[in-house]
């Protein structure tokens, strides 16, 4: 029994929020076709083929993509249904189609399989520019592998290799579960140069960053700050601030004494969700002014705390703070 999972294909993986792409002219169904060619030990040959008797259903996994994660109904599971004996009558008929091309030809193609490798000429060269502006420009190799421990290792051993000012570690800030963004970070940053700086790209809330400075990473990126700012949500020193919520309309205390920042400790909060109210831009500007100076604050206190050598129980406390809903 052959039983194929199909996804929404490759043209099909935004969501429907953004920029109304699912009403897209080019927007399809994938397509499938099978000729699977079996050698058995006695010689035989058997060829399994896609054809008009296949049936086909909705399974469980309603809408994956590499920016919104797998949707799953567990409503639709049906279990066996990729086993022997399972019974699908009740499915229906596969829809037959033309290929999307005549130019498409039937091709022999190799295992995929490393020919040779070339390595990289082009660091050097970087390197060797002189400095703009009076600013050093950096080339920060990335470290890759998605989730699996082998490929991260052999990618990680690879960038530690160059020698490059700094690294990057990639790929863990696309929707994996927080757990597995822990675990492979703490696999890069065990083989990475301790004394080379570790930059961990599109990373994060204030709690993961917390967490990955004990892990060893050192720098950081995220629009989280200001996109999270410009859609009400503040984050504070003493938690998680929803601006648009009807318990701030008369609260006029400042929006974070807590931070060292002229636009915190000066607008309240009744002020700033007024302008939430009001569409005002202004209300845009001082949640993600407040913000940034937050994330600042938040990262200059690590370092204050990891100089003095009580980063490990500042950060436990801060964690479960961070992530309150006031």
């Amino acid at each position: 029994a052959i039983g194929v999972l199909l996804g929404n294909g490759w043209y099909n993986l935004h969501s429907t929020a953004v920029w109304d792409f699912d009403k897209a002219p080019w927007r399809n169904r994938p397509a499938f076709c099978l000729d699977l060619r079996i050698t058995y030990i006695d010689g035989t040959v058997e060829t399994v083929r896609s054809s008009k008797q296949w049936n086909t259903s909705f399974s469980p996994v309603i809408f994956n993509s590499i920016y919104t994660a797998e949707h799953y109904d567990a409503r639709l599971e049906q279990p066996g249904w990729d086993k022997p004996g399972f019974n699908d009558s009740t499915w229906t008929h596969v829809i037959n189609r033309s290929a999307p091309s005549i130019n498409i030809v039937a091709q022999a193609m190799e295992p995929i399989r490393t020919v040779e490798t070339i390595q990289a000429i082009s660091i050097k060269h970087f390197n060797d520019t002189p400095d703009k502006y009076g600013y050093t420009q950096n080339l920060f190799p990335i470290v890759q592998g998605s989730i699996y421990k082998s490929l991260r290792t052999e990618s990680a051993q690879f960038i530690a290799s160059k020698n490059a000012t700094g690294n990057a570690i990639g790929g863990l800030s696309v929707g994996e579960p927080t757990e597995q963004m822990y675990e492979f970070t703490e696999l890069c940053c065990d083989i990475l140069p301790i004394n080379k700086p570790r930059y961990l790209m599109g990373v994060g809330t204030p709690w993961n960053i917390l967490e990955n400075i004990a892990l060893g990473v050192d720098m950081f990126d995220c629009v989280m700050p200001t996109r999270n700012g410009r859609n009400a949500m503040l984050f504070t020193s003493k938690g998680i601030i929803n601006i648009d919520n009807k318990k701030w309309e008369n609260d006029f205390s400042v929006i974070d004494d807590g931070i060292d920042c002229a636009t915190s400790n000066f607008y309240s909060k009744a002020y700033l969700r007024h302008l939430f109210k009001g569409k005002e831009y202004l209300g845009l500007t001082i949640a993600s002014v407040h913000n940034l100076a937050f994330y600042l604050w938040l990262v200059t206190e690590a370092r204050v705390q990891i100089i003095a050598g009580t980063f490990a129980g500042w950060k436990n406390e801060m964690v479960v703070r961070l992530q309150t809903r006031l």
